[in-house]
């Protein structure tokens, strides 16, 4: 029967029962003394369950005779209707029609199945696999005899046409109308009671979609109907469907009569429209299908072995050998495919009734054997019973051959004695019993037959299941020294076995495994934190995480997850994988395999894009409107450049103004991140909140901008145009000079040159601590564990192998100095530059008087603590601990001087200078990274230092913009905040002024020694301080008689020069005053002196 269309056999009755009460062979062991069969740790009968078709039922109650009567089993029997329900059932599970619905497992009931037809099919394997928790049955092997299922021609038409003229019409070409007509042979279709037939639709209920099969496959629009609601077949008289070659004359057409739904209709119109046979397709009634069938004794379709048919000896329709890849393509040119038909049995039954279970094994009839018991069955009309009976008592040395000897033990089983122990020799033995785990079962012969005996597998072999006929040598990697075992053990790490059946393993030296079990010289790998290369072991480098078995091609393939990788932060090149660089930031060098870069990134250290493109958080095609923004870019620098020398070229003034205030609080807080831009450049791991910071304070100390690749290729071009960009600003104010003197000077518009000069100075002390960093980049290096060095803003470029990039950066290092070397010539000239003032206003406007060179100090500063990460970068506390000496000094010098002109401004300058060092001890101690509490109070305090700093100078910033507010919108002119405290005002000191010269004037005659003692009373400081203010006092007398000569006065107050200047302009300045004194009074005196 047809394994794919038994499913649909309609279900019979499902009968249990028991062998028949009479019993059937002359010596059978009478019923009572028949025994039960333990399966399960249940004791019950031996369950057959056979299938709903003759040929199984008398296989199966055949076996049944033999097992009770012969054997002394108690049996049960149960039928059911397709082989679908085999295997579940032998399975101990349930069933519902043709479908088993779970409940699987002990106890199984059943234990022996004959006739399976699904035996090849795929099902079966998947079944058997889903059955193995519960004991998948174990497959006995083929019946003997082949099941066959298609077209079949009865003997009727069959012989009619042998007799006639020698046609044959069990071969396809006999059909080929061109040379015979086979309908003169077979039944005519006209003949054919349209009543005993089903209409065409019940071959679409059996077969949905059989029309578009047939179409897609044959392309025979004729042989379909096409409808909106899909296509059918076309069906002459609504219960013919015609072959191609008979629908112009259906007189022609060979009646083929399928049962039920059109059972093998796919198959055989397919085989008419390919071959050009003559035939009409249709489906009898049910009841009606075998009476037709045998009236007409034409073609149809069946199915062998079986009974239906078998008194008129049934033919296949030859046709071309079976072609398995066409029917997997649902072609059907060729023959049907044979069918293995076999036998099953539970898993287990060969314990608990071994003698039955190889009567099962044994038990085979030929093709020719079971159609005669077939034919003798129906001509008998007997039940199943009786035929299977007659069969055994007429045939007894067949069957006899089917029972083993007690101590004829089959494969898998061995000779025991009385006590159940195993021997060898066959005098010795009482039956037979199975061979255990660890021992095989062996033939041997004697005068009584052939045997198996069980024997212990030798050291080096072992066999973990029962039953077995061989012993397992030893695999590869496992070994065993004893007889009888039942597994190898694996060997131990460090261990290998390359040869099977062996009893030692082999060392693998100075290596190890990485697993147990290893097969060969070749699972002897290196060491945790070594790696292969070429054969040898080398130490890991630094950057690659080694684990236990590591080689280079095996790093080659590793992905992130990979415990052999390259650790983030690492990079090296796939072709040299263990020349290992240290990356600048781990979120560029993910790790992995070697050449792993994030974003699109290339180089030694993932340091850059690709030429052409640019970084935008992953590496972007530069585009036209890069090179747009940055000519728009240009142009508002100009413009900048431009606004700036009208912006910050002011007159002079002893006084802070709040404008002024509010400049030198926004570089304050300029100096302050690039401060942490400096701290950033130090090479240690900081916390989350400090890292984000100090990145963005980078931005003040790195010039490069967005894009800068797309203008020039490299890194070393991109350092060079930024070191352009500064030579481009310091030159764009002088030619703006010449430009204005050129086109502007006829309108009064013409730039000072002194003024110009003080704007470049502005821009030059601003950012000089950005051009200090930037001029430090070439030698700012850091180590690869491969022993060469990076830059460190460039990483990859590698220190000494760019003599370019160090030009640049030493040109910039000159051009500082020179700056520099110039403040100092100008602060040292100050106070004889009386007409150039204006071109060092950048240098002493912030400052008060009495410490105009102060800008020198922030300019030193500004220019050592980038030197900072530069002098040991490899020891970053050192590094912090320089930086923090550094502004200590900073500190103590600034709260001695108090240099700025407003008070609030030295109170905040110390202020987040003092914060900024406690910082600086903090990430000292952050540097002792051991975790734990201790570690994150030092972030906390970190993070809330460094807001500190940001919020003093966001304060005083936004004070003074406060400040401004009032004096220019509301009109306010009270500096309360800025002078933290509220000042007297001037005709008040004044009248103080005054009073106290009344007081010397009266008492200066001959009492000059009583105020000589009062003053020497006085402290060190109130002294100091009256010597202040007379100093002071006298300069604000002079700058009424000369507002020309700022240096003069300054030269007086400190004491630092008393010498008077050249003699021409001595006297110059001396007339000038002796014009004005009269104006200023006898107070004046004293100032006229110091002129």
């Amino acid at each position: 029967m047809n394994p794919i269309l038994e499913i649909l056999l309609v279900a019979l009755s499902l009968g249990v029962g028991t062998a028949s009460s009479a019993p059937c062979l002359r010596d059978a062991i009478p019923a009572a003394e028949r025994i039960n069969i333990t399966m399960d740790g249940v004791s019950m009968p031996l369950g057959i369950w056979q299938n709903a078709w003759d040929s199984s039922v008398i296989i199966s109650q055949m076996y049944g005779i033999i097992a009770s009567e012969v054997l002394g089993l108690h049996v049960e029997f149960a039928t059911g209707p397709a082989s679908e329900l085999i295997l579940g059932k032998l399975a101990g599970c349930a069933h519902q029609g043709f479908e088993i619905v779970g409940d699987c497992g002990p106890p199984r009931r059943f234990h022996v199945s004959f006739e399976n037809w699904l035996t090849d099919s795929p099902w079966t394997q998947q079944w058997l696999t889903e059955l193995e928790p519960y004991g998948a049955p174990i497959n006995l092997g083929s019946i003997g005899y082949e099941g066959k299922s298609g077209m079949f021609v009865l003997n009727g038409s069959l012989h009619a046409g042998l007799q006639d003229s020698g046609l044959s019409l069990d071969f396809y070409r006999s059909y080929n109308l061109a040379f015979f007509d086979p309908s003169q042979y077979t039944a005519k279709v006209s003949e054919v009671d349209l009543a005993l037939l089903k209409g065409c639709d019940s071959i679409e209920l059996g077969y949905p979609g059989i029309a578009d099969l047939y179409l897609k496959i044959t392309g025979d629009d004729e042989g379909v109907l096409k409808a909106p609601s899909g296509k059918t077949l076309s069906c002459w008289q609504n219960k013919w469907w015609l072959a191609p070659a008979c629908r112009s004359d259906t007189s022609k057409c060979v009646p083929v009569i399928m049962p039920f739904t059109g059972w093998g209709m796919p198959e055989m119109m397919q085989q008419a429209f390919w071959h050009g046979m003559p035939l009409a397709f249709a489906s009898a009634i049910d009841v009606e299908f075998a009476s037709l069938n045998r009236e007409l004794q034409s073609l149809l379709y069946t199915w062998v072995p079986d009974t239906a048919f078998i008194l008129d000896s049934p033919s296949p329709v030859i046709f071309p050998d079976h072609s398995r890849e066409q029917y997997a393509e649902k072609v059907y040119k060729t023959m049907n495919s044979k069918v293995v038909l076999s036998k099953w049995a539970s898993r287990g039954l060969q314990t608990a009734a071994r003698y039955a279970f190889l009567v099962a094994e044994r038990l085979a009839f030929s093709i020719e054997g079971i159609n005669g018991l077939l034919r003798s069955h129906v001509l008998s009309g007997e039940d199943a019973w009786t035929t299977a009976c007659t069969w055994l008592q007429q045939n007894p040395a067949a069957w006899r051959d089917w029972i083993a000897s007690k101590t004829s033990c089959a494969v898998g089983f061995g000779l025991v004695d009385g006590s159940g122990l195993l021997v060898q020799n066959i005098s010795q033995a009482v039956g037979c019993t199975h061979c255990p785990a660890g021992s095989k079962s062996t033939p041997m012969s004697d005068a009584d037959g052939e045997t198996f005996v069980c024997t212990p597998c030798p050291p080096g072999f072992s066999q973990e299941n029962p039953f077995s006929t061989t012993c397992e040598p030893c695999r590869k990697g496992t070994v065993t020294n004893s007889y009888g075992s039942e597994a190898c053990l694996p060997c131990s790490v460090g261990f290998y076995q390359n040869s099977t059946g062996q009893t030692l393993c082999i060392s693998c030296g100075l290596r190890t495994t990485q697993l147990l079990g290893g097969v060969s010289y070749m699972d002897c790998v290196c060491n945790e934190g070594q790696i292969e290369e070429d054969g040898a072991c080398l130490e890991c480098p630094l950057g690659v995480n080694c684990p236990v078995g590591s080689t280079v091609a095996l790093l080659s393939k590793a992905h992130e997850t990979n415990a052999l990788r390259i650790i983030e932060g690492f990079h090296s090149d796939p072709a040299t994988p263990l020349q290992v660089h240290k990356c600048v930031s781990e979120k560029f060098c993910p790790g992995g395999p070697p050449g792993s870069c994030a974003g699109g990134r290339v180089g030694i250290t993932c340091g850059a894009c690709p030429n052409g493109e640019y970084w935008a958080s992953k590496c972007e095609a530069c585009t036209s409107a890069t090179v747009v923004s940055w000519a728009l870019g240009a142009a508002a620098l100009a413009i900048g450049v431009v606004l700036s020398y009208y912006a910050i070229t002011s007159s002079l003034s002893a006084k802070a103004s709040v404008l002024m205030c509010t400049g030198v609080s926004i570089a304050i807080m300029v100096s302050f991140f690039q401060n942490l831009g400096v701290v950033n450049s130090i090479r240690m791991d900081w916390p989350p909140f400090l890292s984000k910071l100090f990145e963005v304070a980078s931005v003040f100390l790195n010039l490069e901008a967005p894009g800068t690749a797309c203008l020039v290729g490299t890194d070393v071009w991109q350092y060079g145009l930024q070191i352009s960009f500064v030579y481009v600003v310091a030159l764009m104010l002088p030619a703006a000079w010449v430009l204005s003197n050129i086109f502007l000077k006829r309108c009064g518009l013409a730039w000072d040159p002194l003024k110009t000069i003080s704007v470049m100075g502005t821009i030059f002390q601003l950012g000089f601590t950005t051009l200090a960093a930037l001029s430090r980049v070439p030698f700012v290096c850091y180590r690869h564990p491969t022993g060469q060095y990076s830059v460190a803003q460039h990483s990859n470029v590698l220190c000494g192998e760019s003599p370019h990039m160090e030009a640049f950066g030493i040109s910039l290092m000159v051009v500082l100095m020179i700056f520099l070397s110039a403040c100092f010539y100008a602060a040292a000239r100050a106070p004889t530059w009386s007409k150039k003032l204006p071109a060092i206003r950048f240098l002493i406007f912030r400052f008060r008087p009495q410490v105009w060179w102060f800008g020198l100090v922030l300019l030193v500063r500004g220019g050592v603590l980038p030197l900072c990460g530069v002098v040991v970068p490899d020891m970053p506390r050192f590094s912090l601990t320089m930086m923090g000496s550094i502004l200590l000094t900073y500190l103590g010098v600034q709260m001695w001087l108090q240099p700025w002109k407003a008070p609030i401004l030295n109170l905040v300058d110390s202020l987040s200078t003092g914060i900024f060092v406690l910082l600086l001890f903090v990430c000292l101690g952050l540097q002792n990274d051991d975790g734990g509490v201790e570690m994150e109070a030092f972030e906390i305090l970190a993070t809330l230092l460094s807001s500190s700093i940001a919020g003093i100078l966001l304060l005083m910033l936004c004070t003074c913009v406060w400040s401004l507010f009032q004096r220019q919108v509301i009109g306010s002119h009270s500096d309360l905040i800025l002078n933290l405290g509220r000042c007297a005002t001037n005709e008040k000191v004044l009248d103080k002024l005054i009073e106290i010269s009344h007081c010397i004037s009266a008492a200066a005659e001959g009492q000059q020694h009583e105020w000589v003692r009062s003053l020497d009373n006085l402290t060190v400081y109130d002294l100091h301080a009256v010597d202040v203010v007379t100093e002071v006092l006298a300069d604000a007398m002079l700058l009424q008689v000369s507002r020309r000569n700022f240096g003069s006065s300054s030269q007086q107050r400190v004491g630092t020069s008393r010498r008077r200047i050249s003699e021409e302009r001595e006297e110059a300045e001396v007339s000038e005053e002796a014009e004005d004194a009269p104006e200023l009074g006898p107070s004046c005196a004293r100032a006229s002196c110091w002129v």
